[in-house]
């Protein structure tokens, strides 16, 4: 039983572990500079009432390079209090983005593109037209207040087309770029301290009925874009009691607004300030087909055990899906719906895999390469098998 004193110690170690990001390294600081607090005030323009328990991060905008980098000051934040106030102290002097989460209301960044929120964090660190911006100058305090704009909600139910609900299907919505593509678009509740990761795009699981709810968009046309999740975590593996990642081969499944199976398809909603929308998916599991086959070496017909094989519909080459090759030279596609297809292998090789779970890294042995091969499939109301042959590698005389 640990005595007070030591609980105390504990929970001390614990804080100072949580406020860790916040503070700054000897690297970090500039000897001799005064340091300033930042503080203020953020509001619900919806309401008018404070924005409690909100999140605020300040980012410093300036030209980072190699040699300046471990000087730089990183980002600083808090959190609102009751009456929607903070207070940041030890803020180096800049120029500081303003960032504020919290859920259901627009961020900063959420309406930026991905080349856009790129172009955010490279030397330039040009602000988002319209961003909240504090300028700090050496030991003086500074003020800013923020009104938070409250965003768009997209809401719903996924069904399977028996009735069931679709539990763990991870939900997002996409949004067009500046160049007219497709891409995630981010909650506001993930950005704040997040936004220059790109390890999340936004897509949350659906619940033990099926529901989701996606909330703090700024107003926009989307789709939506339901999809299973790409890996399952187990526990132990090999009896080592330490975590693995197990990847689905072959396992790939996408539904769109308007219940259809492919991006270009999808129906797109158009969302205002702050509304208010029900997008229910059903999942046509009746409508999906199993593909599988083998990879054989053209020569003499034995399974080649190493490579990749991708499906892609013929009139939509961007939207390929990958599995592996496996040991015994077979391959597997499910939930593919009906439709024209093109099969190509890629690294075909005779060799071996090994996976180090530890690390999570797969070491191939390639003992011998194949070259490239491809078919075209129709994919209707059976499931389909076919044979991929792969020819020698092709080999040029040295010149």
């Amino acid at each position: 039983m640990p005595t007070s004193s030591q609980a105390g110690l504990r929970a001390s170690i614990f804080v100072l572990a949580a406020l860790w990001p916040c503070v700054p390294t000897r690297a970090q600081r500039v000897e001799g500079a005064a340091r300033s607090t930042v503080s203020g005030h953020v509001v619900c323009a919806d309401t008018n009432a404070p924005a409690r328990l909100a999140k605020v991060t300040l980012n410093p905008l300036e030209n980072v390079t190699v040699k300046t980098a471990m000087d730089s000051e990183a980002a600083r934040g808090a959190a609102t209090d009751m009456e929607g106030a903070f207070s940041i102290p030890e803020v180096a002097a800049g120029r500081y983005l303003v960032l504020v989460e919290l859920a259901g209301y627009v961020s900063g960044i959420s309406g930026l593109d991905t080349e856009e929120r790129e172009h955010l964090k490279d030397a330039a660190r040009t602000p988002p037209e319209g961003s909240t911006l504090v300028e700090v100058a050496n030991g003086q305090p500074a003020t800013v207040d923020v009104t938070l704009e409250r965003g768009a909600s997209v809401n719903g139910s996924i069904r399977y087309d028996d009735g069931s609900p679709a539990i763990g299907i991870l939900v997002g919505l996409e949004r067009k770029n500046s160049k007219g593509a497709w891409e995630p678009a981010l909650e506001s509740t993930l950005q704040t301290f997040s936004f220059f990761s790109t390890t999340h795009d936004g897509s949350e699981a659906t619940d033990s009925a099926g529901h989701f709810r996606i909330d703090g968009m700024p107003a926009g046309e989307y789709i939506v874009h339901a999809h299973l999740p790409a890996q399952t975590v187990t526990l132990p593996v090999a009896g080592s009691g330490t975590f693995g990642v197990y990847d689905h081969p072959g396992v790939q499944l996408d539904v769109y607004s308007g219940e259809v199976f492919w991006r270009k398809g999808a129906k797109a909603i158009t969302l205002g300030a702050g509304d208010e929308v029900n997008a229910d998916l059903q999942v046509p599991l009746g409508k999906l087909r199993t593909v599988s086959g083998n990879v054989a070496a053209a020569t003499d017909g034995h399974a080649v055990n190493l490579g990749t094989v991708t499906l892609s519909p013929q009139d939509d080459l961007e939207e390929t899906r990958t599995t592996e090759i496996a040991e015994d030279g077979s391959f597997r596609f499910l939930y593919v719906p009906e439709g024209d297809y093109i099969l190509r292998t890629a690294d075909a090789a005779d060799g071996e895999s090994m996976v180090q779970f530890e690390r999570g890294e797969k070491t191939q042995v390639r003992l011998h390469e194949y070259g490239k091969t491809e078919t075209t499939l129709h994919v209707g109301e059976e499931a389909e098998s076919v044979t991929l042959s792969v020819p020698e590698r092709e080999t040029h005389p040295a010149q």
